[in-house]
């Protein structure tokens, strides 16, 4: 599940001393992110979900920085890139805070998730007339 990109990262997210030898009081958050991510791969395809249903709901802003964190946890831009033919650089400003990419753009970016994370379908939620309501967003053969 995990690619080599994210295998490097984890490598270089050992932790770091002060220059008095002892731990740090805080600790750097992508590391701690990372090493979460190792120890609990379900929660990449939980936050992949609710980045869907973030966006479903109007709150594209979060959504983008969500997917953004996925990327770099997983496969790594330059492998995205790839995948879906959209230069590196292009899908870095995309998916950040003042990023704009098209629906086409999304849908290559969560579907090289998706298959990237072996997930067949995402279930997303959203609120109607203050109820939660679930729709299964997975395509059908």
């Amino acid at each position: 599940m995990l690619t080599e990109n994210a295998n490097q990262k984890k490598k270089k997210a050992a932790p770091t001393q002060t220059e008095n030898g002892s731990s740090p009081l805080t600790r750097n958050v992508e590391e701690t992110f990372l090493e979460r991510v190792y120890r609990e791969p379900e929660l990449v395809v939980d936050m992949l979900a609710e980045a869907i249903s973030l966006f479903v709901n109007g709150e594209s802003d979060i959504s983008r920085l969500m997917l953004r964190d996925i990327v770099n946890a997983t496969m790594g831009f330059e492998q995205l890139a790839i995948k879906i033919g959209r230069p590196s650089k292009s899908l870095h400003r995309m998916l950040s805070q003042k990023g704009n990419p098209t629906m086409d753009n999304l849908v290559a970016i969560i579907g090289a998730l998706r298959h990237e994370l072996k997930i067949e379908s995402v279930v997303v939620s959203f609120i109607l007339n203050e109820s939660i309501e679930s729709v299964d967003c997975s395509k059908s053969a």
